[in-house]
């Protein structure tokens, strides 16, 4: 929300840029809120991986989303890509990364059943 914001006001905190820039830095503001906003969404899947002591696990998807996001970044400027599509690459990959930790969240919670207490 707070990006969205930012974004609507740019032309008040740019006002020196010009439009073309301005129209760049709210689309950047755009996909790196939501970046944040991906990652605070899967969060808790590395609460429950962590819980449950798979660490490793952890460790690995993580380690996978970084270089799946290297592999993205060095595409994106090999074709030719600018700093929006490299914010572009970094959502994308920011949410396979957490969709993969999420399967694995619920891969390590398939046993557990939840009762109400009475």
């Amino acid at each position: 929300i707070v990006s969205v914001v930012l974004a609507s006001y740019a032309p008040f905190f740019f006002d020196e840029l010009p439009e073309s820039e301005i129209r760049e830095s709210r689309l950047l503001l755009i996909l790196f809120g939501g970046t944040i906003a991906v990652r605070m969404l899967f969060w808790p899947a590395r609460g429950i991986l962590t819980g449950f002591h798979m660490t490793t696990v952890t460790a690995a998807v993580t380690a996978a989303g970084d270089l799946l996001l290297l592999v993205a970044l060095f595409s994106t400027l090999i074709f030719g890509g600018g700093l929006s599509n490299l914010a572009l690459a970094v959502l994308i990959s920011t949410v396979v990364t957490e969709a993969v930790r999420s399967v694995f969240a619920k891969h390590a919670t398939a046993d557990v059943t939840w009762t109400s207490p009475s």
